[in-house]
This record gives structure tokens, C-alpha cells and sequence, in this order.
């Protein structure tokens, strides 16, 4: 582990530029900076402002490899985008409205264009781009207020979204390019953070955790019903998931001890969970 500095108890999203540097984007209560690799697999910048201060931040993709910004505030959501690949940044703009402090997800339709989801403690909402690379939709209502949410897409295409609440955990999923299922629930642990990533032969799989616990579920097959929660180890403050190159999941958990990971060691196969390069930065 290496301290970069960098805004105290931000939130965190990264994303790929067109020319494949990371791009790291930190949100805190009172400012919000980016880094980025200044050459691919290379080293970082020094940090730079990129606006005021905020409550959760989303990074995405357009289909032309320009990285978009979403931002949430306590007056609504923004956003800030590149003006050409790997290039420079327009200015912030809203969105016309959007949750109030809102947790963000964002993910690429069949076609590329971007649809962003929006949760608050009492509402949830979604925009969408209305033309590949283009501008974005009205707001438009996706179901009550949830605790966090989670956005991936099917092996078809299909976007599939995880919320979760006091209740458990529920998904909603695409039925068409333009049409949505109602909320259906997976029961799941309470109040959970979440993560998504999809297996090497595209099946979707969800990871949560609690204070107490943590499990996943994931598609059966892909395009699929999902399994039965499993337990997937103790309880924690956030999880993360990624890739690696050979397509195996891995998972990243934080607790008051420290950073942790946990990687398939086959199809679906797990390790067991063990310290990240040393214990990392504890969150109590």
C-alpha cells in the first residue's frame, strides 16, 4: 500500500480512457480532484481539482471512449464529461433534477449509450443517453428509496439493476432495449452494500455485505434465474468487484481491520479471504 493523498473520506469511482490509462476520480463533503496514469500500466499525476464537494460519484464509458462524470450533491445530480478521447473536460452541468444526495451506478446499454441510476433514502430514479454518445433523457421514476445500488448487463445485452433496503435485496432488469420488469425481490441480507461482476461465460453475480455478514448470489446460466444467497464470509464496511485478465472475479471488502480480497480459483471455485498486500487502511 502507497498513500496518494488525495481528498480525505472521499468516494471513489475510476474508469479506462480510450488510450487504456486509469482515471481516478475522489469525491469528498467539500472537494473533489482526479488522477490519471500518465502513460498506459505506468505511474500516476499528481492530484488536480475538479470541482466542489459532494455526497457519491459514478464513472463511465460513452461508446466513443470519452469518460463521463456523474455527481451527486445535496440539490441534485451533474455531470462532466470529456470533450474527445483521452482529452480534455467540459464543464460541470445538471442533469435537470435527480435525487438529492443520491448513491450512483452507471452502465452501457446494448448500443453504448450510458443509462445512470439513482437512489436516494426515499426515492430512485434513472436518465439515459437518448442517442449514442449524445445528450440524456428526462429523469424518469425507477421505485422507492433504497440503502445502495448496483447496475451490470446480461450476456444479451439486457441492463440488470440490485438495490437494496431494510428489506433485503431486489433487482429490476431490461425485458427489452427499452422496457423494464417490475422489482422483484432476492431476499438477501439488509441494509447491504453491493457490488456486480460477471463470470468469464457472462453470468451476472452479485456480491453484498453488512455489518455483520456478507454473500452472493449469481445467475444459474447465463441470461438466467439466480442462485440461492450463499454465505460469502463475515461483515464489513464496502465491497468491490473486478476482472482479472483470464476472466476470474475478484472481490475487495473493507472492514475495521483492514482491506481485504478473495478471487475464484476455478469456474466457481473461491480462495479463501486474505489480506491485500498487508492489512491495508482499516475503516472503523
Amino acid at each position: 500500500w502507497r498513500n496518494e493523498g488525495g481528498p480525505r473520506n472521499a468516494q471513489l469511482a475510476v474508469a479506462s480512457n480510450a488510450d487504456g490509462r486509469l482515471e481516478l476520480f475522489a469525491l469528498s463533503d467539500s472537494t473533489f480532484d482526479h488522477m490519471w496514469q500518465t502513460a498506459p500500466n505506468a505511474g500516476w499525476s499528481g492530484w488536480e481539482n475538479f470541482g466542489g464537494g459532494g455526497y457519491r460519484v459514478a464513472a463511465g464509458t460513452n461508446a466513443d471512449g470519452r469518460i463521463e462524470v456523474m455527481a451527486s450533491n445535496s440539490t441534485g445530480v451533474f455531470h462532466r464529461w470529456q470533450t474527445a478521447p483521452s482529452g480534455g473536460w467540459g464543464n460541470w452541468e445538471g442533469t435537470f433534477g435527480g435525487p438529492p444526495n443520491s448513491r450512483l451506478a452507471m452502465e452501457n446499454a446494448p448500443d453504448g449509450r450510458l443509462e445512470v441510476f439513482a437512489l436516494s433514502d426515499t426515492t430512485f430514479e434513472h436518465l439515459w443517453q437518448t442517442g449514442v454518445n449524445g445528450g440524456w433523457s428526462s429523469w424518469e421514476n425507477f421505485g422507492g428509496g433504497g440503502h445502495d445500488v448496483a447496475a451490470s448487463h446480461n450476456q444479451d445485452g439486457r441492463l440488470e439493476v440490485f438495490a437494496s433496503s431494510s428489506s433485503g435485496v431486489f433487482h429490476r432488469y431490461q425485458t427489452s432495449p427499452t422496457t423494464w420488469s417490475g422489482w422483484e425481490g432476492t431476499d438477501g441480507i439488509t441494509d447491504a452494500e453491493l457490488a456486480t461482476s460477471r463470470s468469464v461465460d457472462g453470468r451476472v453475480e452479485v456480491f453484498a455485505i453488512n455489518g455483520s455478514t456478507a454473500s452472493h448470489i449469481w445467475q444459474t446460466r447465463p441470461n438466467a434465474p439466480y442462485s440461492a444467497w450463499e454465505t460469502f464470509g463475515t461483515g464489513g464496511s464496502e465491497i468491490g468487484a473486478s476482472n482479472n485478465a483470464d476472466g476470474r472475479i475478484e472481490v475487495f471488502g473493507t472492514s475495521s481491520a483492514g482491506v481485504y480480497h478473495k478471487w475464484q480459483t476455478g469456474f466457481s471455485t473461491w480462495s479463501e479471504w486474505a489480506w491485500l498486500n498487508g492489512s491495508g487502511p482499516a475503516v472503523t
